[in-house]
């Protein structure tokens, strides 16, 4: 039911009944999904020589000062360049726990390198922070602190949207969760105690691992907010901005909603046949929607081309073990024939045959050169 322009949201919301079952399992954010790549323990030490020197190449600040003690490693496979920032006691216990110490390298000054499934883990929400969520985009002057006007940039906002039923005349009673609303701006939201953004991708990774209490990738309603806070800030958003209401359940929904059905068909068929077989409205439909799409294409197409890499030298070992077999298997032959040879001259020539002889019996023979046999 749309909700209608009059209707007065701003009192009576103390006993809002709220019903979230069908978006409280949804996610809001995921992760990019990288292939994991183990390095052995001599290509991490040697890594770990100028791990330092090369996280310091790229000019990606996550930070102005780190809060943790910790410092971590990772390559980040969108820029290919390696990360380095801080990270919680809690969030790299957490994460030991789950990938194994075996994905942790530590230098001698007591630094990370991450390195198998704990770096494409921990790249791959760094990758939705700093480009899905547009985190690097939106800090203007790169100095790794995102200012209020520079986290309203980011798409950081989520919500769920739904139905509303009404007591009295212009006052609601319920409302009934249908859906979700993800990477929207925030300046169409309510960042008040940091609710959906902090102040730096450093600050922003740490936050998300930590809620991603399961390490799925997918980060649910129920994870980013619970109960209590999903329900304060529905109450807070009809309140204070009335218009919200319109927003989120409104004739604007509807636009809203058919614009990101059209953009993600648009998205599907990039993905299938390429960016440049778009429409010239569909490439700028997708591109509003989903501005780092042709990042999430190309990183794609790099990953096909890394799997294909792996199919291929699988391939050419299996190649390679079965030419091995049959080199076997022909030398066996030879030795056997040669053993017949041998025992068949000895009876003719009554004296020991050696393998020089044999060579050359066969050579003649090879030949069409008689050789004969002195007794």
């Amino acid at each position: 039911m749309a909700v209608s322009f009059n209707v007065d949201f701003k009192n009576n919301l103390a006993n809002l009944r709220y019903d979230d079952r069908r978006v409280v399992n949804s996610s809001v954010f995921t992760k990019v999904n990288f292939l994991a790549e183990q390095k052995s323990q001599d290509e991490l030490k040697a890594l770990s020589q100028n791990i330092d020197k090369l996280s310091k190449q790229n000019n990606i600040k996550t930070s102005q000062s780190s809060e943790f003690a910790q410092k971590i490693y990772f390559k980040d496979q969108i820029s290919g360049q390696f990360m380095s920032l801080g990270m919680s006691d809690e969030n790299i216990n957490k994460l030991k726990t789950h990938f194994g110490y075996d994905d942790f390298y530590e230098n001698k000054d007591g630094s990370l390198i991450l390195t198998g499934n704990a770096e494409a883990y921990v790249g791959g929400w760094f990758a939705d922070i700093a480009y899905k969520r547009g985190f690097l985009e939106a800090d203007n002057n790169k100095d790794g602190y995102l200012d209020d006007n520079e986290l309203d940039k980011t798409k950081s906002l989520y919500f769920d949207y739904g139905d509303y039923k009404f007591g009295k005349p212009r006052q609601v009673t319920d409302f009934i969760s249908k859906g979700m609303v993800r990477y929207r701006e925030l300046k169409y939201g309510d960042n008040r105690n940091e609710r959906f953004a902090k102040h730096s991708i450093e600050e922003e990774l740490d936050r998300t691992l930590q809620k991603d209490s399961n390490n799925d990738g997918l980060l649910s309603f129920s994870e980013a907010m619970n109960r209590q806070q999903r329900l304060a800030y529905l109450k807070e958003s009809l309140s204070n901005k009335p218009d919200w209401g319109n927003f989120i359940n409104g004739k604007s929904l509807k636009e809203e909603t058919k614009k990101v059905e059209e953009a993600t068909n648009a998205k599907v068929k990039a993905f299938a046949s390429g960016f440049d077989k778009l429409s010239d409205g569909e490439k700028k439909l997708v591109l509003d929607v989903f501005p780092n799409i042709l990042n999430e294409i190309k990183l794609a197409k790099e990953q096909v081309a890394q799997k294909e890499k792996i199919v291929a030298l699988h391939m050419a070992q299996a190649m390679e073990n079965a030419q091995d077999v049959l080199s076997t298997s022909a030398q066996q032959e030879v030795k056997t024939i040669d053993l017949k040879l041998a025992q068949e001259l000895e009876k003719e020539t009554k004296k020991p045959i050696n393998e020089d002889f044999i060579k050359a019996v066969k050579s003649n023979i090879a030949s069409n050169i008689t050789l004969d046999i002195v007794a």
